[in-house]
């Protein structure tokens, strides 16, 4: 069978666009019936829940993988120390999950400020070697 198809041209003389309205209409034919169908009907028969946008800062890392013809969402991982959640904001936050006791000096300073110091202990006195001290 003949490929008769003719790249490049117009179906008609009216002006190309873009963008697709919802009151835009698909015409194709099915068991030789002409069928018209809009673009709100043709998305919502087809499946499609609608567009993929970033939420949260615009600044951030995204998470979306939009490699290759498939969008994959990526998962955030909470690991050793690290806590991920979403925000109030629908972005994504990782965070520091510490637990500082209340016992002595604690070697963290101030866990709830944006970038806790940590703290270095130090040898003085009759103490040489801390690397043998024995912390609770």
């Amino acid at each position: 069978m003949a490929n008769n198809r003719v790249q490049g041209v117009k179906k008609s003389q009216f002006i190309a666009g873009t963008s697709i309205s919802g009151a835009a209409t698909f015409d194709y034919v099915e068991s030789g019936q002409n069928i018209k169908i809009t673009f709100t009907d043709l998305l919502n028969n087809l499946g499609v829940t609608g567009t993929i946008v970033q939420g949260g800062n615009a600044l951030a890392t995204p998470v979306l993988d939009t490699q290759g013809a498939v969008n994959v969402i990526r998962n955030l991982e909470d690991g050793s120390g690290v806590k991920t959640s979403i925000s109030v904001e629908n972005g994504v936050t990782v965070e520091h999950n510490f637990a500082v006791d209340l016992i002595g000096v604690p070697i963290m300073g101030d866990s709830t400020a944006l970038q806790p110091t940590m703290r270095s202990i130090g040898a003085t006195g009759d103490i040489s070697d801390i690397s043998s001290l024995s912390f609770q």
